[in-house]
């Protein structure tokens, strides 16, 4: 999957493990990968990174949850908007919703890793295509 090669994804997702294991499988594609445990900690990566290509991220977490990420993310009024895939157990929004505040995809937990790094791979080919 070369589109993901080189590509910057940050990881936002308060579970350690589960942050490790997505870290991990972004890696092995060759992603430039980072991670935030909060959608707080993340506006900050964002704030003075290298702009993200993805921004992968949990919707129920302490400190700033996804959908405070979403609302964030437009206040920034950045140059070029990463696409934002949103992960779920649960949340008190339905997945209608989250795509009308702005995620590209949400994916129910549990997922499997081969699906996140499919649909990342899905939207990274189709905004390529569009450029």
């Amino acid at each position: 999957m070369s589109i993901l090669k080189d590509k910057r994804i940050l990881v936002v997702e308060d579970d350690e493990i589960l942050r490790e294991v997505i870290l991990e499988e972004f890696v092995s594609s060759e992603c430039i990968v980072l991670s935030a445990i909060s959608g707080i900690q993340a506006i900050e990566k964002i704030k003075v990174e290298t702009p993200f290509d993805a921004i992968v991220t949990d919707v129920q977490m302490p400190d700033g949850d996804g959908v405070y990420l979403l609302d964030q993310i437009k206040k920034l009024n950045l140059p070029k908007s990463p696409l934002i895939i949103m992960v779920s157990g649960f949340s008190d929004l339905p997945t209608e919703e989250l795509i009308k505040k702005g995620a590209n995809v949400v994916l129910s937990k549990p997922f499997e890793l081969n699906e996140l790094i499919e649909a990342t791979f899905n939207l990274l080919t189709q905004t390529q295509t569009k450029s």
